[in-house]
């Protein structure tokens, strides 16, 4: 299988030979952790969700724009996979129309400076009820 090619005007270009898969596998992941059952107790997972829910809008309304990281800072880690913020995060900004703005750097020592992505409404877009 050739990855490698240029185009037309000598430009590199890539031939990957399915382009939607690491989307594909991101949304598998992220529907796997946030279904996990097993070894979270629900109730718990559940409740922690829904700060990190009410906690994330508090913060966009009040800054306009808000981080995974900043919504931790003030609930906590989940209980369970720490998979589940990303998983958490991703699905809340979809379902309220957030789109991302910039990748910040995480300041959590955990992290080791990861990438965080910062999230803001598209314009004209409503708050979702939580």
């Amino acid at each position: 299988m050739k990855f490698k090619n240029r185009d037309d005007r000598g430009q590199l270009t890539l031939n990957i030979p399915n382009p939607n898969l690491g989307d594909k596998l991101r949304d598998d992941g992220m529907t796997r952790t946030l279904k996990e059952r097993t070894k979270v107790n629900t109730e718990h997972l559940d409740a922690w969700r829904s700060s990190f829910n009410a906690k994330a809008e508090e913060i966009l309304r009040s800054t306009g724009s808000v981080t995974a990281e900043e919504v931790v800072y003030h609930v906590g880690l989940p209980p369970g996979s720490p998979n589940a913020i990303g998983a958490n995060m991703r699905s809340w900004a979809s379902r309220n129309g957030l789109v991302r703005i910039a990748f910040d750097r995480s300041a959590r020592a955990s992290r080791h400076s990861g990438v965080v992505a910062r999230w803001a409404r598209k314009a004209g877009t409503a708050p979702h009820h939580i």
